[in-house]
C-alpha cells in the first residue's frame, strides 16, 4: 500500500537519526532492493528507508502513534472541559454578585497573554529543533506509557525536526494552542449565556484607588467594537451609578453589563482565536509541501547517491544489445584447466550461500563469491577473474527476477576473459525468458540451467553437451 509522501520523508529522516546516533545499519539488501526495483533519487532513498524501518520497527512505532493521537486529542478536550468551566466559575462566582472588570480580565488576561507570546515566537529566529516548544514536548512523550520507547522519541523528534526546518512548527502549534483556546471560548460564552439567561446576577465595578471615571474609559474602549457589531454596552451614567454597597439593589438596567462581557468575550478572545488558527491553516497549506521534498545538499543523503551511483555505473546506458566480439585464438586469455569460479549474483537471500544442494560444489571450487551487485563488487569479482583465469565460471540467478543490463555487462565482462559459462535460475521461474534475453543479448554461450544437479555436472566437466 503507497504511503503519503510526508510519512515516507519522515522514516527518511527517522532511519537517518538512528544512523547518526547508533552507526550505520547492514544495508547491503536494503540498497540493493532499491536499486532494482525503482528510478529516482527520493525514490529510491524512500525504498532503502522503508526496507529498514521493517527490522527497526518503526511501522509499529508509527502505529503506536496514532493509536495515541485519539486518547491525546481526548485528554486536551478534557482539560479544555476543566478550563472553561474554572474560567466561569471565577467570572459569575457564588453570590451572583460579579464585578465587571475584574470578569472581564479573568476570560481575557490568560488567553492574551498566550496569543501575544505565541506572535513573539513567530518572530524569533527558532533554533534548529524548534526551540523549547520542541523540548517541551519531547519531555512529554518521554513521560507517557507505551512511547517512551528509543526509535518512538527518534520518530517523534525527526517529525519536529521537519517542522522546524520546513518552518512549520510555531505554526503548527500554535494552531494546536489556538484550538484549544477556541473550544475553551466557545464552552466560556455558552455557560455565561446559559447563566445570564436563567438567572439574575449584579454587575458592577468596585475599587478603593481607581477614580470612577478610569472604569467608565475602559468600559468604553473595550466596548466600542463589539457595539459596531450589535452588542448593547453601558453608557457612562450606567457606569457611574453601577457601584453599589453590598447587599443594595443596583440602579439601573444590568442587561448592557451582560451584553458588554459577552461582546468583549466574543470579539476579543474567540475572534482573535479563530483568525490566527485560520492564518495557521493557511501557512500550513502553502508550506506543507516543504515536508514532502528531501533536503538534496544533506551529506547524509549525498552519500546515499553516491552509492546508488556506483550501481548505476555498473549499467549499460544505451539500448544497443551488442553480441560478443569474435576473437582469435591469440585474443583469447589462456585459461587454468580445471579451476572453477561459482557466484551467487543479486540473490535474494544473501544469507543463504551457498544452497545446501551446492554445497559440495562450492567446496570444490576453486573459488565462490556471493554479491549484492555493487559496482564495488562486480569489479573485485572481475579483477578476481582476470587474475585466476577460471577454465569455467558459474552464475547462481534468482530466476524470477527479470534479466537487466547490469547482469547483461557482468556476464559479458566475465567471458570476456575466455572462461566457459553457466548460468543456473534458482526459483520456480519459466526459464524461456532467460534463453530468449540470452539470445537478444548476445550471451548465447552461456550454458542456461534450472537443474541443480545439471549445472554441478556442467561445472565439473562431465556435461559435453
Amino acid at each position: 500500500m503507497p504511503h503519503p509522501r510526508w510519512l515516507d520523508t519522515l522514516v527518511v529522516r527517522t532511519v537517518r537519526a538512528i544512523e547518526t546516533a547508533d552507526g550505520p545499519l547492514d544495508d547491503a539488501e536494503a540498497l540493493r532492493r532499491a536499486a532494482t526495483a525503482v528510478r529516482g533519487r527520493d525514490e529510491r532513498l524512500v525504498a532503502r528507508a522503508w526496507a529498514l524501518a521493517q527490522p527497526l520497527g518503526l511501522p509499529d512505532e508509527i502505529a503506536r502513534w496514532r493509536a495515541a493521537l485519539p486518547w491525546l486529542l481526548l485528554g486536551a478536550a478534557v482539560g479544555v472541559a476543566l478550563l472553561a468551566h474554572t474560567l466561569i466559575g471565577l467570572v459569575t462566582g457564588q453570590d451572583r454578585h460579579i464585578n465587571a472588570v475584574a470578569a472581564l480580565l479573568a476570560v481575557l488576561a490568560l488567553p492574551t497573554l498566550s496569543l501575544l507570546l505565541w506572535l513573539a515566537s513567530l518572530a524569533w529566529r527558532q533554533p534548529p529543533l524548534g526551540g523549547g516548544l520542541s523540548r517541551w514536548t519531547l519531555a512529554l512523550a518521554a513521560r507517557l506509557p507505551g512511547l517512551r520507547t528509543p526509535h518512538g522519541l527518534r520518530l517523534l523528534r525527526s517529525g519536529l525536526d521537519a517542522l522546524a526546518q520546513a518552518r512549520l512548527l510555531p505554526w503548527v502549534l500554535g494552531w494546536a494552542n489556538h484550538m484549544v483556546w477556541i473550544v475553551a471560548f466557545i464552552g466560556m460564552l455558552l455557560g455565561l449565556l446559559s447563566a445570564f439567561a436563567f438567572r439574575a446576577y449584579t454587575l458592577t465595578w468596585e475599587t478603593t484607588i481607581l477614580e470612577p471615571a478610569f472604569f467608565a474609559q475602559v468600559v468604553a474602549g473595550t466596548g466600542w467594537l463589539p457595539a459596531r457589531l450589535g452588542f448593547p454596552v453601558p453608557d457612562a451614567a450606567a457606569v457611574m451609578a453601577a457601584p453599589v454597597a453590598p447587599g443594595a439593589v443596583p440602579a439601573g438596567d444590568p442587561r448592557p453589563w451582560a451584553w458588554w462581557l459577552l461582546g468583549c468575550t466574543l470579539v476579543y478572545g474567540l475572534a482573535p482565536r479563530l483568525l490566527a488558527a485560520a492564518a495557521c491553516w493557511a501557512v500550513w497549506r502553502a508550506r506543507q509541501p516543504r515536508l514532502n521534498a528531501l533536503d538534496a545538499t544533506d551529506p547524509y543523503l549525498r552519500q546515499l547517491d553516491a552509492r546508488f551511483d556506483r550501481w548505476d555505473a555498473a549499467i549499460v546506458t544505451d539500448a544497443e544489445h551488442r553480441p560478443l566480439p569474435p576473437t582469435s585464438a591469440t585474443d583469447v586469455p589462456a585459461t587454468t584447466a580445471g579451476t572453477l569460479a561459482l557466484i551467487g549474483f543479486e540473490l535474494p537471500e544473501p544469507a543463504d550461500w551457498p544452497p545446501a544442494t551446492l554445497s559440495a560444489l562450492a567446496d570444490s571450487a576453486t573459488w565462490q563469491a556471493q554479491i549484492a551487485g555493487t559496482a564495488d563488487e562486480r569489479r573485485s569479482v572481475l579483477d578476481r577473474i582476470a587474475q585466476t583465469r577460471p577454465e569455467r565460471v558459474l552464475l547462481v540467478c534468482h530466476g524470477p527476477s527479470t534479466p537487466d543490463r547490469g547482469t547483461e555487462r557482468f556476464a559479458r565482462e566475465a567471458l570476456a576473459w575466455g572462461a566457459q559459462g553457466g548460468l543456473l535460475l534458482r526459483g520456480n521461474a519459466p526459464p524461456q525468458r532467460w534463453a530468449d534475453w540470452l539470445q537478444r543479448s548476445g550471451l548465447a554461450p552461456l550454458r542456461l540451467f534450472t537443474d541443480d544437479a545439471a549445472a554441478a555436472a556442467w561445472a565439473e566437466g562431465h556435461d559435453h553437451g
